[in-house]
């Protein structure tokens, strides 16, 4: 039912922009849906039933959000006291980037609490920094564009270093143990690869410098800066195996692996990839400890359903929807690839078929998102993977190991490993092997119902699903821009 969750908010956000081409989209992919995916009456009337309500709540939880959101009116052309906390901060050529969290913004004898995207040139600020300055403040959002909404960012303002008045810097746990692992991968690393495995590990791409970052679009790994469950599954698989041998209930050696999956989620600022990967890991272990059957795409489906429900303006974050995207693709066209690559051996027929499913997937949004997909990601992600689980994992015991003893040289074969990737990508020049696109456009929507008429899910017969898929993405093609 996660598709009328998803729906939905499309439905209510296409009225607010008054694009009747995307609502005439969506009434018919539902009117396709009880043709595609029910066969038997009574199924159809239920699934109906239940697809409808969930639809028409959807509609409702993003609608009074957004109502709420733009009744939250300030003057733009009035000059304002805002004081904060720093949040986040990111680096860009002309200023910094500042997320301030909780602020209060001093309107006609009043203090409305809100949180901010401020613009900061000439300087730099620290998380946990308490800063106050006056500014102009407009909406962060508009019907079209919600992405700040995902994070609760309602207003934006620029301002200049030496406008601003510090209050002081706190910092909580959390931010503790992101900042002091900044500290000892810089200290202890070259700032280019310190930047590289401090993404790694937290998500914070800010200190890469731009080139880099390109280097990775480019060849289709980026997605190793995204915390999600690559991440997630490699912490509690290492977990696992530690805690194998001590003899304790299984239950109690999976409410550890939670707690401590949460911790990182933590560290990483509790973002929806790694919030999502969490959910679904730890009902894993739990099914695991009660002895009950693990079904992972109705995990994803419902982990997805509850934020979208939570949060429905997260259904925009480029991060959630490449992290669902990619397992979903996973769960439902690895085995029709694997079958496909049944002349290879096992482990490469596995690998390659997991590293399509999830470009094959997440294709529309890097079109749409980035302008441009790279045609060998397949090749970059066989290739380089395997090596950085083997840096992430070894990084993470190496941090843990830190707190009672220095391992220097561990930090230096890690950072010979990045400058390595480093040096390999750019003599590969990935950038020569992308298409550049605007993305599909409405043409996703068709594109999507073809990769899922030709996945497990649908019961038919090879040819016929290869012929329905073929159909909805020449449809979709249409739509290219």
């Amino acid at each position: 039912m996660v598709l009328g969750v998803i729906l939905g908010i499309i439905s209510c956000k296409a009225y607010f922009e008054k694009d009747y081409a995307v609502l005439i989209v969506d009434l018919l992919i539902i009117s396709l849906y009880a043709f595609i995916f029910c066969y038997d009456k009574k199924i159809l009337i239920f699934s109906l039933i239940a697809f409808l309500i969930i639809f028409a709540l959807s509609i409702t939880v993003y609608y009074f959000y957004f109502r709420h959101y733009q009744s939250l009116y300030l003057p733009s052309e009035n000059i304002y006291y805002v004081y904060g906390k720093v949040k986040a901060v990111a680096y860009y050529d002309n200023c910094i980037s500042v997320k301030l969290t909780n602020a209060k913004i001093e309107y006609d004898y009043k203090l409305i609490n809100a949180n901010l995207q401020v613009y900061v040139k000439n300087g730099d600020l620290k998380i946990g920094d308490y800063i106050g300055f006056y500014s102009k403040i407009e909406k962060a959002f508009s019907t079209k564009d919600v992405s700040f909404l995902n994070d609760g960012i309602i207003y934006k303002a620029t301002t200049d270093i030496t406008q601003i008045e510090f209050l002081g810097n706190k910092v909580n746990f959390f931010e503790k143990c992101n900042l002091y692992i900044k500290d000892l991968l810089f200290a202890n690393m070259s700032a280019e690869s310190g930047a590289v495995a401090y993404a790694m590990l937290t998500g914070t791409t800010s200190y890469i410098p731009e080139a880099t970052k390109d280097l990775y679009r480019f060849s289709g790994i980026a997605h190793i800066f995204s915390v999600s469950g690559l991440h997630i599954s490699f912490v509690a698989h290492f977990l696992n195996k530690i805690t194998k041998r001590i003899n304790v209930k299984k239950i109690y050696k999976s409410f550890f692996i939670i707690i401590f999956l949460i911790f990182y989620s933590g560290i990483c600022n509790f973002t929806l990839s790694s919030i999502r990967a969490v959910i679904m890991c730890s009902v894993l272990l739990l099914c695991g400890s009660f002895g009950e059957k693990y079904d992972i795409l109705n995990s994803l489906l419902i982990s997805l359903s509850f934020t979208l429900f939570v949060n429905p303006f997260a259904l925009y974050s480029v991060g959630l929807q490449l992290s669902y995207l990619s397992v979903f693709g996973i769960i439902v066209l690895a085995n029709t690839f694997k079958r496909a690559l049944k002349k290879l051996p096992d482990k490469i027929g596995e690998a390659i078929s997991v590293s399509l499913s999830a470009s094959v997937m997440t294709l529309p949004v890097m079109m749409e998102v980035f302008g441009y997909f790279s045609i060998v990601s397949v090749i970059y992600n066989l290739i380089f993977i395997p090596l950085v689980t083997f840096i992430f994992l070894t990084l993470i015991i190496t941090i843990i190991i830190s707190l009672l003893i220095k391992l220097k040289f561990i930090f230096y074969l890690a950072d010979e490993a990045i400058k390595g990737i480093n040096y390999v990508l750019k003599l590969s020049t990935p950038e020569k092997y992308i298409i550049k696109t605007s993305g599909l456009g409405i043409g996703k929507y068709f594109y999507y119902l073809g990769i899922v008429s030709f996945s497990d899910l649908i019961n038919l017969s090879y040819t016929k699903k290869a012929i329905i898929a073929l159909i909805f993405i020449v449809i979709a093609l249409l739509f290219i821009v």
